[in-house]
């Protein structure tokens, strides 16, 4: 007898007549052409019919092996090309995801997420006043429980998400939450405990250097210190504790999945935690064969004391004994300041308290109905709802350092609202020759809405004080920055072409309209094509052990993305005349002829199966190219409006190719090795500027030295490269030599005085390329499972490094003044070029180790089956491209500033870091009951 399943491979078995008792054991498939995989149509469609790439993460299974605490830790090193660009260790933060590169020049870059069908908020930046004081802000994807979620299924580009239209040009991710299926009800129940800390802080912090009264340089390492005196270390180990419980089943007609999470998490500082509350609903109807109704319903409430309410510790702490003010009295190491950056200790952080709490709702209705056998179709109704209430207090009395001694308390209540309405229907002919015909349809209506409303209470009488309403100064805001609406009327026409189950050709086209565009720019056409041939399922395929499965693809398409939603309006806002009289004052020019960015891509590759089944070969290259990309202008002050217009003037490409590994050299009873490993490079370029003068990064640019120029990648820095000096005495220099050249160019080699060179190209802040190596290993009842992730060729320009050896001047090398470099960038100012990094790293993400109870030990609990997994997550950095510059080291290579008023951009393509919390190491134990 065949006995087959999807996603493993099919396995004959021979059976004595009459047997009852068959063990039959199937392989995984590392190649699976038929899995069923999400494309925006009615009705799924299998892998083997796309002309484009799909990165595919069964959850489910990932989260039995290798638990990640929130949907971007399990994305990082999943599927080649998306990158997850961590912001920082702090607790409740999360990072910015991007697919192929940099995808807009202003606009966001963040791919837009459905789950199960329905538009979900994808912000990456959050406008929290709870995390005011850093550079990192929660991320809205991690609101969602990954132990929730079946499957995760990312169209990486145009070329894959042309029937998303407007805003797909970032990509798509598919969030497919767990169902039940037909049979006796199923419990599972989950219980967590672990630890977080920060490994060896007093090298991460290896301390500041300072004259003493003498003029002696002296060594101060202050975490050293803090525990020599009896203060013990700034950080703590948390204890991240949670649970949860699922109970799963139904018959024919209907299926239920309900579960409910809880999380206490707490950070590597005793006053960053999270707590967090999940609870999902899944209902599935079916009516025969013609008729299933879903119902799919979430919430999430969580609450996050953060540890950046104002400026974090670890500025604190970096820039400890500014210019040699450990001289100072009471800043000294053994006085009351204990050498922190103006006197202000650790403990004075535990008072100043962010509160972020967030209540999240997604409701989803799902009708597919199949009339007759040759229709489907589908209409998806829903929403995402959520509140952001969160609030940063100063109680009176708090340091002086802080610039509020009275006390103040901000609050701020975000809410957005993502509607979906979508329709569709796919019609299937047999035509001659051997011929189906599927022919799809579709119209998406979807709305977005964003409020912010803000309040602030300053002066309170006396410590204790903690609302608005007591402070002595009041006052409220409503931003229209933050009070947007977005709707976008959508439509797609489908044809798919098959022969012989083998052989696919696809086109189709989408409209869009968008209440964003100008007045005078109302549609936008993205059409599509791609092919696919399973060439290995014709006859004349040569038949060997070596190549058993191949298939080849290509796919074109266009999508876009949206400007802002007042970028193409001109608005007034309030104001105070003469006399006191109300009256309007311009704010934005507007843009009637505003339309979307629209970025083409090509793709094509290859799929294959290799050494009877035991190897995967994955191949794509892309070509992507960004036209009428949305810049600001400043505006002339003739025209009577301030600030900047948004116009289309650019264009930028980006290039380059994924290559994916997956093999099984090991398959016996009792043990099997599973080995996989993925690279992905990726050239962006910015091709047109449309304008001579090169663009900062908005906040980024005057401060590091990040532009966009034409013919470098988004947001390259530029800095005047300084080559040489004459040291004079220990601090002070003269002729000051730099690199000669055109503006914004690479240089030419020639060396001209610094005042009057030219701003030279240093590197970008995107990485190149990224590579991850995994493998799996089962031994009877254990798995032993690991995964590592590189990135390189790009740089960071890391504030921490800079400002010590040319703002504060605490590095050995700004206090010595030996060193002619260092002291020409002092001399010069020179802030960003004497902290930019090589910023490429490898980093040991997870390594787990599961152990499969007996069942007759797991019965004599009471369950069916029983699990036990220990993980260690951020073990170890095994790379670094560079650790230091001018002897200072930085503390993480990965860490960026993610907050968009925080020296950040709008796409968040910077490279810049400062202050941010580095990453901690996890352990977690995990045990598992089903019953």
């Amino acid at each position: 007898m065949v006995v087959s399943h999807l996603g493993y491979q099919p396995t004959t078995q021979i059976a004595s007549v009459g047997a009852t008792n068959v063990s039959i054991q199937l392989g995984k498939s590392v190649l699976r052409l038929n899995e069923l995989v999400v494309t925006g149509q009615a009705g799924d469609t299998q892998i083997r019919a796309l002309g484009n790439v799909v990165g595919v993460l069964d959850m489910s299974q990932t989260q039995a092996v290798m638990p990640s605490k929130g949907v971007q830790e399990a994305l990082s090193v999943a599927v080649p090309g998306l990158q997850v660009q961590r912001a920082s260790g702090q607790l409740g933060t999360g990072g910015v995801t991007r697919i192929r590169g940099v995808s807009s020049l202003s606009l966001s870059s963040e791919p837009i997420i459905f789950i199960d069908g329905v538009r979900a908020d994808n912000t990456a930046g959050s406008n929290s006043v709870a995390f005011s004081g850093g550079g990192d802000t929660p991320s809205r994807i991690n609101d969602i429980d990954p132990n929730d979620i079946e499957s995760i299924q990312v169209l990486k580009g145009p070329s894959a998400a042309t029937l998303y239209g407007t805003e797909a040009s970032n990509g798509v991710i598919q969030i497919i939450t767990k169902r039940g299926a037909a049979g006796r009800p199923t419990w599972s129940t989950e219980l967590r405990a672990g630890a977080n800390w920060l490994p060896s802080p007093e090298k991460l912090y290896e301390g500041v250097y300072y004259r003493d009264a003498n003029n002696v340089v002296q060594h101060l390492n202050l975490i050293k210190n803090d525990e020599a005196r009896g203060f013990g270390s700034p950080f703590s180990t948390g204890h991240p504790v949670g649970g949860g419980m699922s109970l799963q089943g139904g018959t024919d007609a209907i299926r239920y999945f309900f579960s409910g999470n809880y999380d206490r998490d707490e950070g590597i500082v005793s006053y960053n935690w999270q707590n967090k509350l999940n609870g999902t609903s899944n209902l599935s109807y079916f009516s025969g064969e013609k008729l299933k109704v879903d119902l799919n319903l979430a919430y999430t409430r969580s609450k996050t004391r953060s540890a950046s309410a104002t400026q974090p510790m670890t500025t604190y702490l970096i820039w400890a004994c500014p210019n040699n003010s450990c001289t100072a009295p009471g800043l000294g190491p053994n006085e009351a300041g204990r050498g922190y950056l103006a006197g202000v200790t650790p403990e004075a952080f535990k008072e100043i308290e962010g509160l972020d709490n967030v209540d999240r709702s997604r409701l989803g209705l799902t009708f597919n109905h199949r009339p007759v056998h040759w229709l489907n179709h589908r209409l998806t109704l829903g929403g995402d709802f959520t509140n952001d209430a969160s609030s940063l207090y100063f109680p009176r009395g708090s340091n002086p350092n802080f610039g509020i001694p009275e006390g103040e308390k901000f609050v701020a209540n975000d809410q957005s609202s993502f509607i979906t309405s979508d329709y569709s229907a796919t019609a299937t002919a047999n035509l001659p020759a051997n011929l189906v015909s599927q022919s799809s349809a579709g119209v998406q209506y979807y709305t977005k809405k964003l409020t912010q409303i803000s309040g602030s209470g300053r002066s309170f009488p006396i410590r204790g004080v903690n609302t608005v309403s007591g402070g002595g100064l009041r006052q409220g805001f409503e931003d229209p920055n933050f009070n947007l609406e977005n709707k976008t009327f959508g439509t797609y026409l489908q044809e798919q072409l098959s022969w012989h189950d083998r052989l696919f050709v696809t086109g189709a086209v989408r409209g869009d309209d968008n209440s964003a565009f100008g007045v005078n720019y109302n549609f936008v056409v993205y059409p599509k094509f791609s092919a696919s041939w399973v060439l290995s399922d014709e006859s004349f395929f040569p038949r060997s052990s070596l190549l058993s499965t191949l298939k080849l693809r290509g796919a074109w398409g266009k999508a876009g993305q949206q400007p802002n939603a007042f970028a193409a309006i001109q608005t007034y806002g309030p104001s105070v005349g003469a006399a006191g009289t109300p009256t309007v004052t311009p704010l934005s020019i507007g843009n009637p002829d505003l339309k979307p960015e629209v970025t083409r891509e090509l793709e094509a590759g290859f799929d294959a199966s290799l050494l009877r089944n035991r190897l995967s070969v994955e191949f794509t290259f892309y070509n992507k190219l960004t036209k009428d990309g949305i810049f600001t202008a400043v505006n002339s002050p003739s025209s009577g409006f301030p600030g900047n217009q948004f116009i289309n003037i650019g264009q930028f490409s980006n290039r380059g190719v994924e290559l994916a590994l997956a093999g099984s050299p090991v398959i016996r009873n009792d043990l099997r090795v599973n080995l996989r490993g993925s690279i992905a490079t990726n050239k962006n370029r910015i091709d047109v500027l449309g304008q001579d003068t090169p663009i900062p990064n908005t906040g980024v640019g005057q401060l590091t030295g990040a532009y966009n120029a034409a013919g470098f990648p988004v947001g390259s820095f530029f800095y005047k490269r300084i080559v040489s000096a004459t040291l004079t005495a220990p601090g002070s220099v003269t002729n000051i030599m730099c690199e000669g050249g055109s503006n914004f160019s690479r240089g030419n080699g020639s060396v001209i005085p610094c005042d009057n060179a030219p701003l030279l190209y240093f590197g970008s802040p995107i990485p190149t390329w990224l590579s991850a190596l995994g493998a799996d290993v089962t031994w009877r009842r254990f798995t032993l499972n690991g995964v590592a992730e590189f990135q390189g060729g790009h740089y960071v320009d890391d504030g921490n490094v800079g400002a010590q050896h040319v703002f504060f001047n605490d590095s050995k090398a700004a206090v010595e003044g030996t060193d002619p470099i260092v002291v020409a960038h002092q001399a010069t100012g020179n802030f960003g070029a004497a902290g930019i990094m090589k910023a490429g790293f490898g980093k040991i993400r997870n390594v787990s180790l599961t152990y499969e109870l007996p069942g007759n030990w797991a019965g004599s609990l009471g369950a069916s089956r029983a699990a036990v997994t220990l993980t260690g997550a951020n073990l170890a950095t095994i790379w670094r491209a560079q650790s230091r510059k001018f002897g200072a080291l930085g503390q993480d290579p990965e860490v960026r500033s993610n907050a968009p008023n925080f020296y950040g951009d709008p796409n968040l393509s910077n490279g810049y870091t400062q202050e941010s919390w580095p990453q901690f190491r996890r352990f977690l134990a995990t045990v598992r009951f089903s019953f």
